[in-house]
């Protein structure tokens, strides 16, 4: 295994920078996640830590070995690094093992060594008893399975996956996540995950990094990433967090929370340390909305439509101090009518860093 490292690099299409000036250390054997909507860069990043792109400012290192960057350009073959595709790339008219074995081959390893390679690599994704089927006669959750087993038997220095389970239903994803953790722990591996799936990247990833325009907006743990995102953009991308302007007072509450004024109504909120006093942006979030019970303050709303979950239900509210924004809780007991006023109490929110 290896760790990664990119000094601002950046990647230029034209006057598009695809990729730019992106910093970010990823330590050996850790699980890494690139976030974000389609054309944020994620999947070009990829490409320059496979090397199937250069990097056109910054470098890029595997250990203390720089890849790209620097005027020099480490071609894919000679980086150590596997790579599993949305699509598989099985060839069909090749056995599971044949597949597994096929890149062993064309670097010219002994049938002994390729034999017990691809032996090991099966075993580890539970495939071996499949080795003689065709990729006809597979489930895509098999076929995945191949693609790890091919790309485990090369013994990677680093694992690039690009959006690996896109092309599964829905009931295959949780049971494949489940596998790709499987393979993270029983190999150590570092891996690179590309996907868009933010219930995925927060399952899997011991870090994530949200890009946004070819920036990298936060490169955090899961759950700070979740519970103080440090952009608007991170705040409503990861979680639909609901991004709304305050006034922040200079007071702090006992448990260390600093008061604001939101539309009127006072509200406490987690803060980073030393945020001055002045307008500022928080993020809210469902969880932390609730209705106010009888006789309690809260923000004066309209409900505008439900969203029926089972056990429970989303309320799309519109406050009366601006109505031209939506905020959202959800409720385990009957919802207020349509049209009802009702008012909200604020439990728990995040003020956004200036």
């Amino acid at each position: 295994m290896a760790g990664v490292t990119l000094d601002r690099v950046s990647r230029v299409f034209g006057q598009t920078r695809a990729v730019d000036r992106v910093s970010m250390t990823i330590a050996a054997g850790t699980l890494v996640a690139l976030l974000g909507p389609s054309g944020c860069g994620k999947t070009t990043l990829l490409r320059l830590l496979a090397g199937f792109e250069p990097a056109d400012e910054g470098t890029v290192a595997f250990d203390d070995r720089v890849v790209s960057g620097n005027g020099g350009h480490v071609p894919p073959e000679r980086r150590r690094v596997g790579m599993v595709f949305q699509a598989y790339a099985l060839w069909p008219h090749m056995t599971v093992a044949e597949n597994v074995g096929f890149a062993l081959k064309v670097r010219r390893l002994s049938g002994a060594e390729r034999r017990a390679r691809v032996a090991r690599a099966l075993e580890t994704v539970g495939m071996a008893h499949l080795a003689e089927r065709r990729p006809a006669a597979l489930s895509g959750g098999q076929r995945q399975r191949v693609a790890l087993a091919r790309c485990l038997a090369m013994e990677p220095a680093v694992v690039l996956l690009d959006e690996p389970l896109a092309n599964l239903d829905v009931h295959l994803r949780d049971s494949m996540q489940e596998e790709f953790r499987r393979f993270h722990r029983a190999t150590g591996a570092t891996m690179v995950y590309v996907t868009h799936d933010q219930a995925e990247a927060m399952a899997l990833a011991d870090r994530i990094a949200v890009m946004d325009r070819g920036v990298v907006q936060q490169f955090s743990d899961p759950a700070t990433l979740y519970r103080s995102p440090e952009t608007a953009m991170v705040a409503e991308f990861v979680g639909r967090g609901m991004v709304v302007p305050v006034t922040l007072n200079g007071s702090a509450s006992a448990d260390g929370r600093r008061t604001a004024d939101l539309w009127g109504t006072p509200v406490h909120l987690r803060a980073p340390e030393g945020t001055a006093a002045g307008p500022a942006s928080a993020c809210l979030r469902q969880e932390g909305l609730r209705l106010a019970a009888e006789g309690e303050a809260g923000l004066p709303a309209t409900v505008a439509r439900h969203t029926f979950h089972g056990a429970s239900t989303t309320v799309h509210l519109r406050p009366s101090a601006d109505p031209q924004r939506t905020l959202t809780l959800r409720v385990a007991a009957e919802p207020p009518p349509v049209g009802a006023e009702i008012r909200v109490a604020v439990d728990d929110g995040w003020l956004l860093p200036a």
